[in-house]
C-alpha cells in the first residue's frame, strides 16, 4: 500500500508539471477575456493545492517512521517547495515572461 501511495504521489506530481507547462504561455490579460481559462486556472491552482496536501501527508508517513526513506524525504521536501511556487504564480494569473518585460522597460 505503500509503494502505491508513493507510486501515486509522483505520478500526480509529474501531472501537475504538465499543467504548469500549459498555464506558462497565458498572461493575466488572457484570464480577464476567456472565462472558461479562468475556471481551468482555479481548478489547477485547486489541484496544486491538493498536491501540497498529498505532500505533507508523505511528510507526515516518512515522519512516523512508515516510510524509511531520506531520498523521499528530500523530495517531498523539494516538490513542497516547487508546488508553492506553482500555485501562488497561478494565483497571482501573471506569468514571469510578462513580469521580466514589465522590469525591462522601467
Amino acid at each position: 500500500m505503500i509503494i502505491f501511495t508513493c507510486a501515486l504521489y509522483y505520478f500526480l506530481v509529474i501531472v501537475g508539471f504538465f499543467f504548469q507547462y500549459y498555464f506558462k504561455k497565458f498572461t493575466a490579460s488572457d484570464y480577464y477575456m476567456n472565462p472558461e481559462l479562468n475556471l481551468k486556472r482555479v481548478f489547477c491552482i485547486a489541484y496544486h493545492y491538493f498536491i501540497l496536501a498529498y505532500s505533507m501527508l508523505i511528510f507526515w508517513l516518512v515522519g512516523n517512521e512508515v516510510i524509511q526513506s531520506f531520498t523521499v524525504l528530500i523530495s517531498v521536501f523539494i516538490i513542497i517547495l516547487v508546488y508553492n511556487s506553482f500555485a501562488t504564480t497561478l494565483e497571482f494569473a501573471i506569468s514571469t515572461r510578462k513580469r521580466k518585460r514589465k522590469r525591462k522597460w522601467k
